[in-house]
């Protein structure tokens, strides 16, 4: 439900981490299957799932929306 140009850009980022590459699909030319890296795996290993009674995600839910998406936008410049 994303814009392409939009999830053409995230791609292009995960691509930078190196947390996902595009691959090919000899079926379809049209198409770029994107797969998750070891890289990519390790991290979502290491990372806890958020869920709705984690403390972490009630925090972030009390402040709202708008402040939540500029902690993940300096967030992101961190690892840009």
């Amino acid at each position: 439900m994303m814009d392409p140009s939009t999830l053409v850009r995230a791609v292009d980022m995960l691509e930078r981490l190196e947390v996902a590459e595009r691959g090919s699909d000899p079926k379809d030319p049209r198409r770029n299957p994107i797969t998750i890296t070891l890289k990519g795996l390790a991290i979502l290993q290491a990372v806890s799932a958020l869920i709705p009674q984690d403390a972490v995600f009630k925090a972030l839910l009390s402040i709202g929306a708008e402040p939540v998406g500029r902690l993940r936008d300096l967030l992101c410049d961190t690892i840009q």
